[in-house]
């Protein structure tokens, strides 16, 4: 047997016998004399000694029948009551910001969770769900095959879509624009509201280039490719434009920082898709055509 793990048990045993005895020794007694203070004794007092109490003499001044030391503690004037002002000039809106609906989604989950004691979700995993629910929150207005004017495959039509595509990308005009992270790491640095003014140039240029897309026919083996290269254009385009509500709603302004970040790689990635599906059409294009472009995006392009 381990002496060491059973001395703790031993001595509380001790301790509650003995409790137990003697709470049951004073149960049995209770009431009778004890032999300790069962003499009666007389104790000499010599009331020589005693000095004679004064009263100490009171006043009444304002004949309240309080005494005038009394009337020092107490306050006979009327107590007022503040009453709360329970009328608001406006009444109370939910917040429709982002930031303000995950504030309030983060205490009433932190309240839950301290309710819920050990059943509920730490902090950690409050903020997670809360984050995972900020990217949902954040989306983007996708385009499909309906909102683009498709037309029945050929040599003609897949060239001249090829060209005009081309075309289109060459004519992005972003010449002087400076770069949207620079623009808004300077702003955070800098402070200078009129920063974030400089990025509707880019935001501006970027729907230009998605509206000449949507209103380029594309043959029917090329709707894919087409309709993903605008949706990562425009997604980019909306990053931009979140950039600027840094001051109205914060959320968005972060998820946008991150998603920018995926979207400027997911082009890179849509126009590759684009040169592989041109690929297998290769024979009808010269080196003169404009089309000759997204031959360096071809993923196994090599200079």
């Amino acid at each position: 047997m381990n002496r060491d793990n059973n001395h703790p048990q031993i001595i509380g045993a001790f301790i509650l016998g003995i409790a137990i005895v003697a709470t049951a020794y004073l149960a049995g007694n209770f009431g009778r004399p004890s032999g300790m203070f069962n003499k009666t004794e007389t104790a000499a007092v010599n009331t020589s000694d005693l000095k004679v109490r004064e009263p100490i003499p009171v006043s009444d001044a304002d004949n309240n029948g309080i005494e005038d030391w009394r009337d020092v503690l107490l306050d006979a004037r009327p107590a007022t009551v503040i009453k709360p002002n329970t009328e608001t000039t406006e009444p109370y809106e939910l917040p429709t910001t982002l930031t303000g609906q995950m504030g309030i989604e983060m205490i009433e989950g932190m309240l839950m969770s301290r309710m819920s004691g050990y059943a509920g979700i730490s902090d950690d995993e409050l903020s997670t769900e809360l984050v995972e629910k900020a990217y949902q929150d954040v989306y983007y207005d996708l385009y499909n095959s309906s909102d683009i004017i498709i037309v029945d495959d050929s040599d003609i039509a897949i060239k001249v879509y090829a060209n005009e595509a081309a075309l289109i990308l060459q004519g992005y005009d972003n010449t002087g624009n400076e770069n949207a992270i620079d623009i808004y790491e300077d702003y955070i640095n800098t402070e200078d509201p009129t920063r974030l003014d400089d990025l509707d140039p880019l935001i501006t240029a970027l729907n230009k280039l998605r509206d000449r897309y949507l209103n380029t026919p594309v043959p029917k083996s090329f709707a894919q490719a087409h309709t993903d290269l605008i949706n990562v254009i425009n997604a980019i385009a909306v990053d931009i434009d979140g950039f600027k509500q840094i001051n109205v709603d914060p959320v968005v302004t972060l998820v946008r920082l991150q998603r920018y970040e995926v979207n400027v790689a997911s082009l890179e990635v849509a126009l590759q898709n684009m040169a592989l599906t041109l690929e297998p059409h290769s024979d009808i294009f010269t080196a003169d055509d404009p089309a000759f472009l997204f031959v360096f995006f071809h993923p196994n392009f090599e200079l």
